[in-house]
């Protein structure tokens, strides 16, 4: 009997380790999330990477076969080959090691299956095949470039973005683009605003412009020229990121390290700076002097690796967590090799004030629309300027109502609308409400809120033209 027992729990043992191996290579997408978009020299691709246990994966297969390269499946090592001219890449599913031409690169999370596709860590990527690669947080977007220039049918030669500086209200971005002639001519700043028109001042020359506009925000954007004709497309990408701050940033938690030897020497900046004590914080970046060797950029942030789930280029790295910062004290810490050779390894520590219900709500805050104003008759768009707590994130529902035969009240589609007010509580926002036909009865619902709590709200009616 004993014989018997040892022997069905030596095999039950085998069956649940076989099992486990099993479910550690073979993930389903629905315990891998959320869903982020691959984009391959500005072109997205069909395959979507994901977040799993916190690291960022990107289909391997997609990502390689796009850059040129050649892959090859062996089922029975669960092994993936690819082969781009004289480089080989080789690694095994469920398995940290990794050999690009023979040499080991550990994995930072083993490649994983997930719905039969094989998943690798973003960094990777770049490593593997030379490719440029940047994450970006915000809208869950991973973008490679093959360092080829332009991609597509039509040829960009040529794409020139100014001023080369951070942008503020009332600023102009110009972009100028040089092309094959009669095309329609765009440009995108990715994660922000899309297909901003550009106009051919002359046989394949283009420009574009955007006026900066009170409480726009951007932070380290890619911008994309594109063409379009006959069927046909192509894509560049600028050589600068854009980065938009119509509202000033507070001293007090942002260390621009100028006067200080020890820092100035390898960061421009860092926010929140060491040491300070800042009312909340909704994100750790960190600026470098000089480039930073691909691949060697990590970010913690109290003793956990947060590299994966940052936005980061060769200059700057930052982390924006979902639920933000919370109150306390927060230790943080940055490693990476400089294009000099220098190794970086700093780490210091900031606290974020404690919410207090008293410190939002005993205000008495309130909102304040002077446009529009009550019963005012509006056009297609709706104009929305006013006031409310200082910083507040404000969000509006703009509901129209119909009435028939003034017995039934039929409302449409809401649409929303969400805008962050100034240092002085300001806010000027707009929305399309062309949509909504003429002589509809139009009611503005707003809410204000600061560190996630309501601290106010209003609601007004007007009818369009």
């Amino acid at each position: 009997m004993l014989k018997r027992n040892s022997s069905f729990v030596k095999s039950l043992a085998v069956v649940l380790a076989v099992l486990g191996v099993f479910l550690t290579l073979s993930i389903s997408s629905r315990a891998a999330s959320p869903s982020i978009k691959v984009l391959v020299d500005n072109k997205q691709l069909s395959q979507s990477g994901v977040m799993l246990n916190g690291a960022t994966l990107v289909p391997m297969r997609a990502i390689f076969e796009a850059l040129g390269a050649e892959v090859k499946w062996e089922g029975a090592t669960r092994t993936v080959t690819a082969t781009k001219g004289s480089t080989e890449i080789r690694l095994s599913l469920g398995k940290t090691d990794a050999y690009i031409n023979g040499a080991l690169k550990v994995l930072s999370t083993p490649a994983a299956s997930v719905d039969g596709t094989t998943m690798v860590p973003l960094r990777f990527i770049g490593e593997a095949l030379g490719a440029e690669v940047k994450w970006e947080g915000a809208s869950k977007t991973v973008y490679v470039n093959s360092k080829n220039g332009s991609s597509g049918d039509l040829a960009i030669e040529e794409l020139i973005v100014s001023p080369r500086r951070v942008l503020r209200t009332g600023d102009t971005l110009t972009v100028q683009m040089r092309g094959e002639a009669g095309c329609k001519a765009t440009f995108d700043i990715v994660g922000f605003k899309t297909d901003i028109p550009m106009h051919e001042d002359r046989d394949g020359a283009y420009s574009g412009s955007l006026t900066v506009l009170k409480n726009m925000k951007v932070s380290d954007a890619v911008l994309v020229g594109r063409l379009a004709k006959d069927g046909k497309d192509g894509s560049k990408e600028a050589a600068q990121t854009i980065t938009i701050n119509s509202k000033s940033s507070a001293p007090s938690s942002t260390a621009t390290v100028a006067n200080d030897p020890k820092l100035n020497k390898f960061f421009t900046a860092i926010n929140p700076a060491p040491n300070a004590s800042v009312r909340r914080a909704n994100s750790v970046k960190v600026e470098f002097v000089n480039k930073i060797s691909e691949g060697s950029i990590r970010l913690f942030l109290d003793e956990n690796e947060v590299t994966d789930s940052c936005d980061y280029d060769a200059k700057t790295i930052s982390y924006v967590p979902e639920k933000g910062l919370a109150a306390g004290k927060h230790s943080a810490k940055v490693l990476g090799i400089d294009n000099e050779g220098q190794k970086i390894d700093y780490s210091w520590t900031f606290t974020c004030g404690k919410k207090t219900s008293s410190s939002a709500t005993s205000q008495n805050y309130t909102i304040k629309l002077s446009v529009p104003e009550a019963n005012e008759k509006v056009g297609t768009t709706l104009h929305l300027i006013g006031t409310t707590a200082p910083n507040a994130t404000v969000k509006f529902e703009i509901i129209g109502k119909t009435s028939v035969l003034s017995l039934i009240t039929i409302k449409g589609k809401a649409l929303n609308v969400e805008t962050v007010a100034d240092a002085q509580g300001a806010f000027d926002t707009k929305v399309s409400i062309a949509s909504m036909p003429s002589g509809m009865n139009i009611t503005i619902n707003g809410e204000a809120y600061l560190d996630g709590e309501k601290v106010a709200d209003i609601s007004r009616t007007v009818t369009r033209e």
